[in-house]
């Protein structure tokens, strides 16, 4: 097995189910399929997120110890880390860690883009 990978560009996916109980339709584009039982990395999202739509706040944590880095890419929005909201728009980055809670709101009339890198890590 090579140590080095290529991940072609794929087209966005529209989803019309809200995330994680939040509300309205979005859109991902999953930039690494097929490499979640390997290595830290368990996904990269590249995700849209229109103008009125969020993505439900909800909790890390369990037997599978994960953490998730948001950056920003374009537009803005409101990102809530453990109940508390900050603005959230271009060149910022979050991270919410095993037992933190966190959900994202597009408050702004363009849409918001933004990655998502989440990554398997071990108890310290």
């Amino acid at each position: 097995m090579s140590a080095t990978q290529f991940f072609k560009n794929k087209p966005h996916i529209f989803n019309a189910e809200p995330c994680h109980g939040g509300k309205g339709a979005w859109e991902f584009k999953n930039m690494i399929d097929g490499l979640a039982e390997r290595g830290i990395i368990r996904f990269i999202h590249d995700d849209i997120l229109p103008p009125g739509s969020a993505f439900g706040t909800h909790e890390h944590g369990g037997e599978t110890i994960d953490e998730e880095w948001y950056i920003g890419i374009s537009g803005h929005g409101v990102m809530i880390l453990d109940g508390k909201e900050y603005p959230f728009g271009e060149g910022d980055v979050n991270v919410c860690r095993n037992g933190g809670s966190h959900g994202i709101y597009n408050n702004s009339d363009t849409d918001f883009r933004f990655l998502v890198i989440a990554a398997r890590c071990k108890e310290l």
